[in-house]
């Protein structure tokens, strides 16, 4: 057997609380996801303004925005070397130290060149802190596994939310500072929690003892703690014995990522994430404003753009909430199914009405030279385009953009666990800079109807594939979940 949090009877909150205590804060290092996310679009804006002490190009601005998922594609690479030679938790507070470099950086920015290092570096704490997600599903027992896994979305979104709300009263260079605050807060916390008992006996094979007093810090019943103890030793032989057998170059290769177990789940998570940036969620975060405008939407003088932002992020955080709750109740596969096809219907209404009555948008897709600009000619109908939008975050937020982050800790196997997540979140956020990049060109090029037409259509081929190849891994051990793809 792998090393898995094994028990298969529910466990009682009051044994499980130092699983559930462990697993958010472990996951606090990933509300910086979600401000280095948001965050661009507080500080553009600023940037822009007439007023503003530095200033940056068009061309420029895209960079800023974009280089905080080039950072997140080289911290997520590093994430599986470092966490399999240094520890899961040691990893989740190497994390916390490019964040709180970079917070430091764009604080003291004077350039653009310097807002570039700093956003970069924002970027790679963000991939690193996946990290978060390997360790929660090795410290967890399969019956909260889901739910636990699915608040590593409540907290990108916690601190999408946070930036949103206290852009209504700080600077962008007065929010680095609580950021950086933050990053030093998370580092600290992390450090109070216990290694993983897994990485502790299958990677460092340390003495019965020190896994001991990790599994006793997690599990306070002491028959489950023996019956895991159990599991982890026999577990570690066997991890021992496979290590020296064919771990490096091309054994390694040949026995655990050339093989049906590894390559079956690599190849599902691949086109889960496709289909998710194809589908438009994280266009419609980035780009909140600009979409509620080219659909026929209407800032008033009492409702803004930051009030827009604001109400987007509570949505996000309220269905996330909702996603993790669900997920322990349902499983992974009725909620991605229902959340796709609640994205595929609120779309293809928008397409269908921005075809029979137009918007006008004035220049396509562009970037207001001042922050309360806003678009004021638009028939009051197209609100039910603008309610459709806001029911796609909320179905968005229930599943697709949430569930396939949790699934990289459970369908990967624990040999390959490290380096494929790390990598398997690489893609992923390849895959958004491509889409978030491009959708400015796209919109130009084709048009709005036939935007919302094809992420309409990329929702429903989502559902399809993950109806016919994602399997259910709600309260299954890992090694059972490693079995299927064999």
């Amino acid at each position: 057997h792998q090393p898995d949090v094994v028990p298969q009877k529910k466990p009682r909150w009051k044994n499980a609380m130092p699983q559930v205590l462990a697993g958010f804060v472990a996951q606090s290092v990933v509300i910086q996801a979600g401000v280095s996310m948001a965050f661009s679009a507080v500080l553009l804006p600023q940037l822009m303004q007439n007023d503003s002490a530095l200033t940056a190009t068009t061309d420029q601005l895209s960079w800023i925005a974009s280089l905080v998922t080039i950072g997140t594609l080289i911290g997520s690479i590093m994430t599986g070397p470092l966490m399999d030679k240094f520890g899961r938790r040691t990893t989740c507070q190497l994390s916390c130290v490019p964040l709180i470099v970079a917070w430091i950086l764009v604080c003291l920015a004077q350039n653009v060149e310097t807002l570039y290092v700093g956003r970069l570096l924002a970027g790679m704490g963000g991939g690193l802190s996946t990290v978060a997600m390997v360790y929660v599903s090795e410290v967890s027992n399969p019956k909260i596994r889901p739910m636990l896994l699915c608040l590593n979305s409540v907290f990108v979104s916690t601190g999408i939310l946070l930036t949103c709300v206290l852009a209504q009263w700080f600077t962008w260079r007065e929010m680095t500072i609580w950021f950086g605050a933050l990053a030093v807060l998370s580092c600290v916390v992390v450090w109070l929690l216990p290694e993983s008992p897994h990485w502790l006996a299958s990677y460092k094979h340390k003495k019965r003892e020190s896994v001991l007093a990790a599994v006793r810090w997690l599990n306070r019943n002491p028959q489950r703690c023996q019956e895991e103890m159990n599991t982890l030793m026999e577990a570690a032989q066997i991890q021992s014995q496979n290590h020296r057998s064919s771990y490096g170059g091309f054994r390694f290769i040949s026995s655990s990522i050339m093989v049906p177990s590894t390559l079956k789940p690599v190849a599902i998570l691949f086109f889960i994430f496709l289909f998710q940036q194809l589908s438009g969620g994280y266009i419609v975060i980035f780009y909140a404003i600009q979409v509620f405008q080219i659909v026929g939407g209407n800032f008033e003088k009492d409702f803004d753009e930051y009030d827009t932002l604001v109400f987007m992020g509570l949505i996000r955080f309220v269905m996330s909430i909702i996603a993790a709750i669900a997920s322990r109740r349902f499983g992974r596969r009725p909620l991605t199914i229902l959340s796709g096809l609640g994205m595929c219907i609120t779309t293809l209404i928008v397409a269908t009405y921005l075809h029979i009555d137009p918007v006008e948008y004035p220049g396509g897709f562009r970037l207001s030279e001042n922050s309360t600009d806003t678009l004021t000619s638009t028939e009051s109908g197209h609100w039910t385009c603008v309610v459709c939008i806001l029911l796609y975050v909320c179905f968005s937020s229930l599943g697709v953009l949430v569930i396939p982050w949790t699934l990289i800790g459970e369908l990967l196997p624990i040999k390959v666990r490290g380096i494929g997540s790390g990598f398997m979140v690489g893609v992923a956020y390849l895959l958004m800079f491509g889409v978030v990049k491009s959708f400015p060109f796209a919109l130009n090029l084709t048009g709005t109807e036939e935007i919302f037409f094809f992420f309409s259509f990329m929702s429903l081929a989502g559902v399809v594939f993950v109806y016919k190849f994602l399997p259910e891994t709600l309260g299954k051990p890992l090694q059972e979940i490693e079995d299927y793809f064999k």
